[in-house]
């Protein structure tokens, strides 16, 4: 008869609660981390109290109407007619609210989006207002919609949505809040855990969830702040070198080192094409891509963002305003000069780019590129270079340029209505401006290497003008560095430029051009390092292929009235006899080729494309992320014992009872036997009195029920192979 009556022991006295409360909570979680996650990463102008609303009310509401069919059917139906009458009613209102957060993205996103014309017209008198209206009703439609992935279920596509928009604002952007990315991987761990529950929340998974939610914001905090603020040089290299691999993985492998020191001897050439240029008539160019501004002692850095704020803040706002760009000063200058009687030839060159396998962190401009084609390129960075937003996957771009003859910036520098202040007043303003910039930002040097320079060089302590600077630099250089391609390694026992003048004595273009770039600056002119393609056109042909063979270094100077303009420094690209600062034309790319290695060790080093390296990252970063479900998986399992173990040993009789049952009934459900058929006459006597009667049991019951459970973990051990017990252990957690 006993077989007759079937027990569900984990139904026993286990405290329940209705999942559409959780499922609320979630949705709350997960919709306040991810419109707050995008708001801090794109530096939108409105605060979590415009969230809150939306995602409390809109995460409970809709996962209560979701609770049956009729109602979720009616509350939708109700909400959209809501929506689509609240944004009639108040249309001026929300459009207004939406063209005030589309702004607030596109500055984020590019300071100077407004000289593209792509900038919204926006009601500033009732901006603040509208955007916060907008925000709590985007909110309120994001709950909407977050519900409904949830409670269908669609458990990975919730937690993707959630893991992009608090991780990928810090990716794209470098900006973002560690309380939204904490918050975000919380709401994944409840999306993932909850998902894979079938009916009621039991408190022992509550428990879980609780330790789960603890360990990873834990983690999340305590590995951001140790990354973040840890005064350690180890921190600071791990950080660079995930940085490098990470982007060598989105943009493709650097053809040059990217001004980092450590890496100016591991430049390999393979020959590979990089780049397709079809032009309207051929030209020497120097596609500027890596911009180094500021000097460290481990190599060349972007320029602190703070340069472009107190006195500055808003100049290059001003400068959009006035159609005028830093990095379209050149052409802007020779337009100036052809109209005011100068040597220049207002004459323009169109130019398209293929972009085949060159890193597409960039996209490769010359110098002398005009200010009506900023609008076709990806969004400039400030006054340094074009940089591609996102994953950079647009490959082709074009472009006008303007044609100085010969590249003969000399022919056409200081003229007499640049001197006298009569060209164009916004240009000139503008240009008066920017060059105070950049003399204040780019002539900075360390003072051990001004003193060196004091002891050391030709002119010590002199303020030159640019073009005769550039013979006392190249003439000072050969004298004392010759050219050599395999460079020797970077020891950071002194300065670089130092150990360079006085130690090495050789390298490439890059350890050329890094000296020249602080021998400039040391004497009162605007420099900057700069990587990219020299292209010398072959007569006679449509298409121009640029291989990693023409990638190279030099210097820019910034010129009054030019702006900032290419100088060759390295032997070999220029005349002996030249002054203008031009590259030879006729030396071609010969004395930068640095000889490929053997065929069996190009596949190891990945060439150029970096394709090895770039396997061996994703190798990497699978195994890091198996160690990390490794170490999850075991975590869980220790929780998952000391609350099993604290349960079964409750001072509650019936808790303790309780508890043991239910592990039993997992035990043999994970054996897919029926508990009834497995256990002793007497247990399963003392579980009927208990389940359906009045009676009350003992410690000595409760005893007995624990140490039934005990044996029968052991029996089920045993009975199971090496992989089940794994699977059972750590997969299951019930061992």
């Amino acid at each position: 008869m006993g077989n007759e009556i079937s027990i569900d022991i984990s139904g026993i006295k286990a405290s329940s609660r209705n999942t559409w409360i959780l499922r609320g909570f979630i949705t709350f979680c997960a919709v306040l981390s991810l419109v707050m996650g995008i708001s801090s990463g794109f530096k939108l102008g409105t605060g979590v109290t415009a969230v809150l609303p939306g995602a409390l009310i809109g995460g409970f509401l809709f996962q209560f109407l979701l609770r049956k069919k009729k109602s979720a059917i009616i509350g939708y139906v109700a909400f959209l007619v809501a929506a689509a009458a609240a944004g009639i009613a108040m249309m001026n209102q929300v459009g207004n609210g939406f063209a005030k957060l589309a702004n607030d993205v596109l500055t984020t996103v590019n300071k100077n989006m407004a000289m593209a014309n792509l900038m919204f017209v926006v009601d500033e008198s009732t901006a603040k207002t509208d955007e916060l209206i907008t925000m709590i009703l985007l909110s309120f439609v994001s709950a909407a919609v977050m519900a409904l992935i949830i409670r269908a279920r669609l458990n990975l596509l919730a937690s993707v949505l959630v893991f992009l928009a608090v991780t990928l604002p810090m990716i794209y952007k470098g900006d973002g809040s560690a309380v939204w990315l904490m918050l975000g991987l919380v709401s994944v761990v409840l999306i993932m855990y909850v998902g894979n529950v079938h009916g009621n929340i039991t408190a022992d998974m509550y428990v879980h969830l609780g330790i789960c939610m603890a360990v990873i914001a834990g983690l999340t905090m305590a590995v951001y702040m140790f990354m973040a603020y840890s005064p350690l040089q180890v921190v600071d290299d791990i950080k660079t070198n995930m940085q490098y691999h990470g982007e060598n993985v989105i943009y493709g492998k650097s053809d040059y080192p990217e001004g980092k020191f450590s890496r100016y001897d591991d430049t390999i050439i393979t020959g590979e094409e990089r780049l397709q240029i079809r032009m309207s008539q051929p030209k020497q160019m120097y596609m500027r891509g890596f911009v180094g501004s500021k000097y460290t002692e481990d190599g060349w850095e972007d320029s602190d963002l703070k340069i472009y704020g107190g006195d500055y803040e808003g100049v290059f706002e001003w400068f959009s305003s006035n159609d005028y760009s830093p990095l379209a000063n050149l052409s802007a200058y020779v337009t100036q000069s052809a109209e005011n009687g100068g040597e220049a030839a207002d004459n323009s060159i169109y130019v398209e780019i293929s972009n085949i396998s060159a890193r597409r962190k960039y996209q490769y401009v010359p110098e002398c590129v005009t200010y009506s084609s900023l609008e076709n390129l990806y969004a400039p960075k400030n006054d340094v270079n074009f940089r591609s937003q996102g994953l950079g996957r647009e490959t082709d771009y074009f472009f006008d340029m303007v044609d100085v003859i010969n590249n003969d910036y000399k022919a056409i520098y200081g003229e007499k209505w640049y001197q006298d202040q009569t060209g164009d007043k916004i240009f000139h303003d503008s240009e008066n401006v920017y060059g105070t910039f950049a003399r204040k930002y780019y002539e900075d040097i360390p003072d051990d290497m001004r003193k060196y320079f004091d002891s050391h060089v030709p002119n010590a302590g002199q303020k030159m003008n640019p073009f005769d600077a550039i013979k006392v630099v190249r003439d000072y250089m050969a004298g004392q560095m010759s050219y050599r391609n395999d460079a020797d390694e970077y020891t950071g026992d002194e300065d670089f430029v130092i150990e360079m003048l006085d130690g090495h004595k050789a390298g490439y273009s890059a350890h050329f051009a890094t000296v020249a770039t602080m021998l400039f600056r040391y004497y009162g002119i605007p420099a900057r390092y700069v990587e990219g393609y020299l292209v010398n056109p072959v007569a006679g042909s449509d298409v121009i292929s640029v291989t990693d063979e023409d990638s190279h270094a030099w210097v820019e100077i910034y010129a009054g009235g030019l702006g900032f303009i290419p100088i060759e420094v390295t032997p070999g690209y220029y005349s002996e006899d030249d002054d203008t600062g031009k590259g030879n034309t006729d030396s071609g790319t010969t004395p930068q080729t640095i000889p490929p290695e053997p065929e069996d060790q190009q596949e190891d080093n990945g060439g150029g494309g970096g394709s090895m390296e770039t396997v061996l990252l994703i190798g990497y970063i699978v195994l890091g992320l198996i160690a990390l479900f490794i170490v999850v998986l075991i975590i869980r399992r220790i929780v998952c014992a000391i609350v099993r173990r604290k349960r079964m040993n409750d001072p509650d009789n019936e808790k303790s009872i309780a508890a043991s049952g239910d592990y039993m009934a997992a035990l043999m459900a994970y054996q897919k036997k029926k508990l009834e058929d497995n256990i002793s006459p007497q247990l399963l006597d003392l579980l009927r009195r208990y389940k359906f009667s009045r009676y009350i049991p003992t410690a000595d019951d409760a005893k007995f029920v624990r140490e039934s459970a005990l044996e029968m973990k052991k029996n089920v051990v045993h009975e199971e192979n090496i992989l089940s017990r794994i699977k059972m252990g750590f997969w299951n957690a019930i061992r």
